[in-house]
């Protein structure tokens, strides 16, 4: 019955078309599953490789710390793929979305602080305000990615900014950078921008000073 409804179908031409193409996708998919070095493919890694750090130093310079990774060898899921076979950029946003917050979250947790503290909906809120993102290779299943990110100096009372980037295990480079933008507003005053609160600033203050060392 399927076949004869494709056949009957004014788009069959197209439907069996896009049915090949997935097929197709699946077995080079397939077929890299189970040619990776990448085994096995099920949870993040809880230890950084060795090669981690220091292909951050030569690519980036100095500030990026492996052990602040808030994503660390996440494997790449099959269904993060478009249909060119690689994940779709937005995927990529949402990567960097949750290295984020995993790696504000431990940061602040390590001084005593919550970051839902500055997510609250009836006071002070961190939101995002802008991204400047380079995209600079594809990400294939089945790779893994770890996403780092570190504070920039604080520029303004409102508002702090962070870099980031994602880096394919694969082929063992970055994939792509960002630079986030996060201000602060107060939800009680109608959403009106407001300086950081500060046992948050002073935390900001510390791990920027510990990303750019050589910043005055």
């Amino acid at each position: 019955m399927i076949g004869r409804g494709v056949k009957r179908c004014n788009g069959g031409r197209v439907l069996r078309n896009r049915v090949r193409h997935f097929n197709d996708t699946f077995k080079r998919s397939a077929l890299r599953c189970t040619t990776s070095p990448i085994q096995p493919h099920n949870s993040p890694e809880t230890v950084p490789p060795e090669w981690l750090q220091p292909l951050l130093d030569v690519s980036e310079g100095t500030g990026y710390d492996v052990n602040d990774a808030g994503l660390l060898g996440q494997p790449v899921a099959w269904g993060d793929q478009d249909s060119n076979d690689h994940v779709n950029s937005v995927t990529y946003i949402k990567y960097f979305e949750t290295g984020r917050f995993h790696f504000l979250m431990e940061m602040f947790k390590s001084r005593g602080l919550a970051f839902n503290d500055l997510m609250s909906p009836k006071g002070i809120v961190s939101v995002f305000r802008s991204a400047e993102i380079q995209w600079r290779r594809p990400i294939q299943y089945p790779d893994r990615i770890s996403v780092i990110h570190k504070i920039e100096p604080l520029t303004a009372p409102d508002r702090y900014v962070l870099k980031g980037v994602i880096v394919s295990h694969q082929s063992r480079s970055v994939a792509c950078r960002i630079k986030e933008t996060l201000v602060t507003v107060d939800s009680a005053n109608g959403s009106q921008k407001c300086d950081i609160p500060p046992k948050f600033k002073a935390v900001f203050e510390e791990w920027a000073r510990k990303s750019n060392p050589d910043h005055s």
